[in-house]
């Protein structure tokens, strides 16, 4: 658990704010969420585990609370502590990193999507024989910027699938004619105290960029009920089986749509 701040979509960061709530005593000690150490959660194994052996073809989101691709760190525990290797070394966060590869290569069933900050490490910190046949692997971008940043650096990648997730947005993107190699789009606004504003047009362009493209794209959230120009929208409601923060209707419609045929994806 943790990861530097990259850009101004880091600004609200949900694990971030996480981080900090509940291993205060680490910052104090100069290994909080932006310092040159990470926090290894243990369980990850068991329940990685626990998702492979559940019937069907689940599809999990990995490492929400870390950059499956940030640079390499040493290890600590929730005392601040070192992590140690049988040898006496410090335990780093790329040597975790590759038991998880190693790990997801023996469950074909499960589909692992993978996000990163950092695209351009992705094709770095991947094994050498590239990406198992069940990853699919995205960049997060909410600016004109880092969006090309993303698609420059993804179409580097041999993956089942590459998609980009555009949340929170924090201005229009132009996607015409840049998803070439792109399989998905997964677009939303920003929740939680100090969220920052969409508009409603930003989503409209960017869903229309990828209908013209033939490219899926999943609207997750409007993030809050301020940025949604439809009061009425039943997905505003937390009892409503399709409930996202903020609503996930746009003009009337749900749009969650997922890569089927491309690259030999699957729903």
């Amino acid at each position: 658990m943790g990861c530097k701040q990259v850009d101004a979509t880091c600004d609200n960061c949900y694990a971030m704010k996480f981080f900090n709530r509940y291993h205060h005593n680490l910052e104090e000690q100069g290994k909080g969420w932006n310092s040159n150490f990470r926090l290894l959660i243990k369980s990850w194994r068991a329940k990685l585990q626990k998702i492979a052996a559940e019937p069907g073809t689940p599809k999990v989101f990995v490492s929400s609370l870390s950059d499956i691709f940030d640079n390499d760190f040493a290890l600590i525990n929730a005392q601040g502590d070192l992590i140690l290797n049988k040898d006496g070394t410090p335990r780093t966060f790329d040597q975790e990193r590759q038991e998880f590869f190693a790990l997801a290569a023996n469950m074909p069933h499960v589909t692992l999507m993978l996000l990163t900050q950092r695209p351009g490490n992705i094709t770095r910190w991947l094994p050498k024989w590239g990406a198992p046949a069940n990853f699919w692997i995205g960049t997060s971008a909410g600016t004109q910027e880092t969006f090309d940043r993303g698609v420059a650096a993804l179409s580097k990648v041999q993956a089942k699938v590459r998609f980009l997730s555009l949340e929170p947005l924090l201005e229009p993107i132009d996607l015409d004619g840049k998803l070439d190699g792109i399989h998905w789009i997964i677009v939303g606004g920003e929740s939680g105290p100090g969220a920052r504003p969409m508009e409603a047009e930003w989503v409209r362009n960017i869903i229309k960029d990828c209908n013209r493209a033939g490219i899926p794209c999943f609207f997750k959230q409007w993030g809050t009920v301020k940025n949604n120009p439809d009061p009425n929208d039943p997905t505003i409601l937390p009892q409503h089986e399709s409930y996202a923060k903020g609503g996930c209707q746009l003009d009337g419609w749900r749009i969650q749509n997922f890569p089927t045929s491309q690259e030999g994806a699957t729903t």
